[in-house]
């Protein structure tokens, strides 16, 4: 890693063009000089205002706005954020008014240009802190043809290290390289510490591992279109979070620093509504007869009150029934037709300093509780708890044995909690407690019994049930160990050095040298693979689409292939270095090549062709009748047509009469095609062949595909 030259705060208190501003006029005059030295305020935006920050701790800042006079034919605004120190931290310019074009096009400048020209613009606008950030760049987002814009992020290093998660992200024009946007997070500290004498990096690993131990537990794998979701093993640190301080070895801890409407009451039908459904003669359809006969056997919205109203244990004292709701889940269709009904019940205290509203939900034909929620506007902080956490644990649990017995008796409520009296007053008014699933003796935390025990009165305010019954979990056998999974983990992910903030008794913050996982990177480890998981439980992979092809070399279309590629325009299936562009386009990946000139990518695979067909639809690049087929092999007249659609262009296209595509096979041409086939010849998307053949019939290869959308990108 490149040593970056480390500017102290203390040595920036010093630097003569880098003066200590304060919270008054002359404070704002300096900034007001650092900003306008730095950047260029057009005489047009003539009118200044500002605003400044002077929290208690913290360094001033000064946020200032430049704007055009009022009644400008096009407002403009320059804003920036400079603190006391002179360093600016936020840059934004604004032109107001409707500027959007539809027109795809390829980014003039290069991506290596492009994080040239914004660390150019980071050095203009902070030169003093320009060292501090590493020059190579990640390039963010935005760069290709669905944005005019792209995001650099540059990362803060002291002493060759990360600084506290600060960095600069700025966005540029990528025809331009003019500065649009920066924002950024700065930490300051009193005190940085030296490097000098960290413990090893292995070392450090073995202290994570006793702070932070490898946990087994289910975890989701979710199924995709053709595939169930089922519960998998894995393993994770019981604090991903954990920090070790590189100096001493010990765990180092980073510094910590209502009101709903009432339901409407449900109401049965009228009597005009009754008469009109006896008069009507029509007929109806299964589904409905079916919808009818269940809803028939709902219970009553007073045998739902009945049931709500028997818990004593929940907080309705005092209130008053406002309204009860019948709805289906939605997602709940059975194979016969039915539908999960549940009853909402709402009750209501109305009071002149407190409003509080109860919301319970059971099932309507079994009265089966699923859901408490209350909501109030006040807090009863003021008001003396009764009961301790290990009281209101044990009332929890008896709850949740009473009301959902089954789940509770495969759930894990052995936690950890304290016995001693709640302080006399306490803003937090709730216990909350989870209670997770467990199966085959590990912890399945999506599925889980969630409450809330009020302090004051020991009532149960919050009640929920996650669970699912017809997940499949997998069987412990072949599990690696907790030591070999930590050791897959740091093999994978490594651990990395660098600075977080410590904050002492008197308010001065010093920046510690800490071990941790390196931030962003996954830290679940399959329990039988040892691989890297991602959130969805699938296997982790580095989301990088590959940005060449190893046979287009020499090629007569390698250069619009491998520019789309660059570009994000076009994409290879995961997995693979080939383009193959001799093979014929299939229909589903030329109409993902079109998307793409809209800024919509499809990767063509079956899990996102429904979405590009639908997409196709909508802007009728195909049109309901034609074949939709998936593995179709396009012909060339089918580019030129797909591409006019995309383009808006199909009316014009269709006048045929006014349209010549001028190649000498033009009699060839699918009648009602032509102007489609002139338009993009007119375009210079296609050119023909030598021999001044267009060859309509014939196959389209992805690479004439390619050269198709590169030319609409480059013209």
């Amino acid at each position: 890693m490149k040593k970056i030259i480390c500017l102290v705060l203390s040595a920036l208190l010093a630097v003569s063009v880098m003066p200590v501003f304060a919270a008054d006029s002359a404070g704002l005059e300096a900034a007001v000089t650092a900003a306008k030295s730095r950047i260029d305020i057009p005489e047009e935006l003539s009118e200044f205002s500002s605003s400044v920050s002077a929290e208690s701790g913290e360094v001033t800042s000064y946020r200032l706005q430049w704007d055009t006079a009022e009644g400008a034919e096009t407002p403009k605004r320059i804003e920036m954020t400079v603190d006391a120190l002179g360093n600016i931290l936020m840059y934004n310019y604004s032109v107001f008014g409707n500027y959007y074009t539809d027109k795809a096009s390829l980014p003039k400048l290069s991506e290596s240009e492009v994080i040239a020209a914004a660390y150019a613009h980071l050095m203009k606008l902070n030169p003093a802190l320009a060292a501090e950030f590493d020059p190579n760049g990640e390039l963010l987002h935005g760069y290709g043809v669905s944005s005019t814009s792209a995001t650099v992020r540059f990362g803060r290093y002291v002493n060759g290290l990360p600084f506290c998660g600060n960095y600069m992200d700025i966005t540029l024009d990528t025809d331009t390289g003019e500065l649009v946007h920066l924002a950024s997070t700065m930490t300051y500290a009193d005190n940085i510490a030296s490097p000098d004498g960290i413990i090893t990096p292995e070392q450090a690993a073995e202290k994570f591992k006793a702070v932070s131990p490898m946990t087994a537990k289910y975890i989701t794998r979710y199924g995709g279109e053709d595939e169930d979701s089922a519960a998998v093993l894995a393993y994770e640190p019981k604090n991903a979070d954990a920090m070790i301080d590189a100096k001493t070895g010990e765990e180092f801890k980073r510094d910590v620093g209502g009101y709903q409407n009432a339901g409407a009451a449900y109401d049965t039908a009228s009597g005009t509504l009754a008469a009109e459904a006896a008069a009507y003669g029509g007929g109806f359809t299964p589904s409905e007869l079916v919808n009818m006969e269940q809803v028939e056997g709902l219970m009553s919205e007073a045998e739902a009150r009945a049931v709500v109203e028997a818990i004593a244990e929940l907080p309705l004292d005092g209130k008053e029934f406002s309204g009860c709701t019948f709805d289906y889940i939605r997602g709940s269709r059975k194979d016969d037709g039915t539908l999960t009904y549940i009853a909402k019940l709402t009750y209501s205290l109305n009071e002149t300093s407190k409003r509080e509203d109860t919301f319970v939900s059971i099932d309507a034909k079994s009265g089966e509780l699923l859901d408490v929620g209350t909501f109030n506007n006040t807090n009863d902080g003021a008001e003396k708890p009764s009961l301790t956490e290990a009281q209101a644990l044990e009332t929890a649990k008896a709850f949740a044995a009473k009301y959902a017995a089954d789940e509770y008796a495969r759930a894990d409520s052995d936690i950890e909690v304290s016995d001693t009296e709640a302080p006399e007053s306490d803003y937090y008014r709730d216990y909350w407690f989870n209670f997770y699933r467990k199966e085959n003796g590990y912890e399945y935390q999506d599925n889980k019994l969630s409450m809330t025990v009020y302090k004051v009165s020991g009532k149960i305010t919050q009640f929920s049930k996650d669970w699912d019954d017809d997940i499949e979990f997998e069987s412990p056998e072949g599990m690696i160990s907790a030591d070999e999974a930590f050791a897959a983990l740091s093999g994978q992910s490594g651990i990395e050095v660098r600075y977080e903030i410590k904050t002492d008794e008197s308010g001065a913050k010093t920046a510690v040298i800490v071990y941790a996982l390196p931030v962003g990177e996954p830290s679940i480890v399959s329990a039988k693979s040892g691989k890297l998981l991602d959130y969805n439980g699938t296997e982790y992979k580095e989301d990088k689409a590959a940005a060449s092809a190893d046979d287009i070399s020499g090629h007569y279309a390698e250069t619009a292939i491998s520019t789309l590629l660059k570009n994000g325009v076009i994409s290879l299936p995961e997995g693979e270095t080939s383009f193959r562009p001799n093979d014929v386009i299939t229909q589903s990946e030329l109409l993902a090549f079109v998307a793409a000139l809209e800024g919509e990518f499809y990767p063509v695979t079956p899990y996102y062709e429904r979405g590009l067909y639908k997409y196709a639809a909508a802007r009728g690049i195909i049109k309901s009748g034609e074949v939709q087929d998936e593995n179709l092999p396009c012909i060339r007249e089918d580019g030129p047509k797909y591409i006019i659609r995309a383009l808006g262009y199909e009316t014009i296209a269709q006048m045929t009469d006014i349209f010549a595509a001028g190649f000498s096979d033009s009699a060839d041409i699918t009648p009602g095609m032509e102007g489609y086939i002139a338009l993009a010849k007119g375009f210079g998307i296609i050119g023909g062949n030598p021999d001044s053949t267009f060859a309509p019939k014939e196959p389209l290869t992805r690479a004439d595909a390619a050269i198709m959308i590169y030319n609409y990108l480059t013209k």
